[in-house]
């Protein structure tokens, strides 16, 4: 596995999280506003969880969980 520091990891994340933003911004532009919202509000929350996991318990339990629960999308 490739180390990654904790700061460039939350870096990530919450560069991510003002993308998934834009995104619920321009949901509304969309032919299909109520799911683009949905989903842009569900990225936004996971990537709050996932800053608050490589907090709380580190990159490596942060990187377990993502992967898990990004295994179990359809």
């Amino acid at each position: 596995m490739i180390m990654v520091a904790k700061d460039d990891v939350l870096r990530g994340l919450k560069k991510f999280k003002r993308l998934a933003k834009q995104d619920l911004l321009a949901s509304t532009l969309t032919s299909n506003p109520d799911f683009w919202k949905a989903q842009a509000e569900a990225r936004r929350h996971k990537y709050d969880d996932l800053m608050e996991l490589v907090e709380a318990k580190g990159v490596d339990l942060a990187c377990k969980v993502a992967m898990s629960d990004y295994a179990k999308l359809p």
